[in-house]
C-alpha cells in the first residue's frame, strides 16, 4: 500500500530560515520502499547530516483532505487564509512553527489499500513508526485540528519540555539530535509523550491520541507496533469510536505507563491550550475554521511581514 507524503524540511542559512519541500513515497504498512531511501537522503541533505542520519526532529500531520488543500506549496507571503478550511490553516500554522525552529515538517494523505481492515485514523501509527525509523530523531504527530499557539511561537518543543519539568525527555530529544547514528537507541525511562483528555480539575484518567510525541528508540517502535496490533485484541476498535484512542487507554497505557510522559490537558489538548490548541470535532467545522484561520492571520502579520519567517527558498521534487 503506497501513500503520498509531502516532505517539508528546513534549514538555516546565514541566519535566515529557509523552507524546502519535496514529495516522496513510502509504504503505509511499515515496509520500506525506494521512497523511504529518498526520504532518508532528503532529510539528511536538508538538515546538514549525511544520509541515513535522521533529522533533528519532525512534526507530522495526516489527513485525507489534504489533497483538497490548494495552497500547501504556496509561497508563505502569498498565503490567503480567507476561505481556508481549518485543517489547511492548521497545516500552515504548524509548518511555520517547524520552519522557525528548524524541524522537518511532513504531511501525508493516507491511501489505504483494498485489504485495509480498519478506519484510516489507525494509519497515523504506521506513519509515526516509519518516519521515526527512516527519517526523524523524534516526531510529534498532530491532529489536523491542532496547531501551535501564536504567543508561544518562539518556544521550542525542547524548551517547553524543560519548563514542564520533563527534562529527561527534553535531554533525550537533544541527545537524539547530537548522537545521531544509523542504529536506533535503546530507550531508558520515558521515551514518548501523550496528553490528558480532561482538565486537571477532573479525576478522570483518560488520555488523548490526537497529539503524540515519540523519540527514535527501539522501545518507541515496540509501543507503536503493540498499539497498532491492539485492534486485534479489540476488533470493535477498528471502526467504532474511540478506535485507537480507546485502545491507548485500555491496553497501551497500562502496559507502558513508565515509558510515557503525560502532558496536561491545559497545555497540549484544550481548545484554549497554552502550547497546542486542539479544536475537537464536537466544536464543529465553522468554529474550528474561524479560530484556525484567525490564528494563521495573526502569525502571518506578526512573524512573516516583519521578516521573522521568510519566503520559501526552493521546492525539490524527488
Amino acid at each position: 500500500m503506497l501513500m503520498r507524503i509531502r516532505l517539508l524540511s528546513l534549514e538555516g542559512l546565514l541566519g535566515v530560515i529557509l523552507l524546502q519541500s519535496a514529495v516522496v513515497w513510502c509504504r503505509g504498512d511499515g515496509a520500506e520502499t525506494a521512497g523511504a531511501e529518498k526520504a532518508r537522503a532528503a532529510v539528511g541533505r536538508f538538515s546538514g547530516f549525511s544520509s541515513p542520519a535522521p533529522s533533528k526532529g519532525c512534526i507530522l500531520m495526516q489527513d485525507d483532505r489534504f489533497r483538497q488543500a490548494h495552497q500547501v506549496n504556496v509561497d508563505i507571503r502569498d498565503l490567503k487564509p480567507d476561505g481556508m478550511p481549518f485543517y489547511e490553516a492548521a497545516l500552515h500554522i504548524n509548518r511555520l512553527y517547524a520552519q522557525r525552529h528548524g524541524y522537518t515538517f511532513l504531511s501525508q494523505e493516507p491511501k489505504p489499500g483494498p485489504d485495509f481492515d480498519r478506519n484510516v485514523v489507525w494509519l497515523k501509527l504506521k506513519f509515526l513508526r516509519e518516519m521515526l525509523e527512516c527519517c526523524c530523531s523524534w516526531a510529534l504527530f498532530m491532529d489536523s485540528d491542532s496547531f501551535f499557539v501564536m504567543h508561544r511561537h518562539s518556544l521550542s518543543i525542547e524548551a517547553w519540555l524543560t519548563q514542564q519539568e520533563m527534562p529527561g525527555l527534553s535531554t533525550l530529544l537533544g541527545n537524539m539530535h547530537h548522537n545521531i547514528g544509523a542504529a536506533l537507541r535503546q530507550g531508558v525511562g520515558p521515551v514518548a509523550l501523550v496528553s490528558r483528555n480532561f482538565p486537571a480539575s477532573s479525576s478522570i484518567q483518560y488520555f488523548c491520541a490526537g497529539n503524540l510525541l515519540f523519540t527514535r528508540t527501539r522501545l518507541s517502535l515496540e509501543i507503536l507496533d503493540f498499539w497498532y496490533d491492539t485492534a486485534r485484541l479489540d476488533p470493535s476498535s477498528r471502526h467504532t469510536f474511540p478506535m485507537e484512542q480507546g485502545t491507548l487507554n485500555t491496553y497501551v497505557m497500562p502496559k507502558y505507563s513508565k515509558a510515557l510522559w503525560v502532558a496536561s490537558f491545559e497545555d497540549f489538548n484544550s481548545k484554549d491550550g497554552n502550547i497546542i490548541r486542539h479544536l475537537w470535532t464536537p466544536y464543529g467545522d465553522a468554529y474550528r475554521t474561524k479560530h484556525a484561520v484567525k490564528h494563521l492571520k495573526s502569525i502571518i502579520s506578526h512573524f512573516i511581514e516583519p521578516g521573522v519567517l521568510r519566503s520559501n527558498a526552493a521546492h525539490v521534487q524527488l
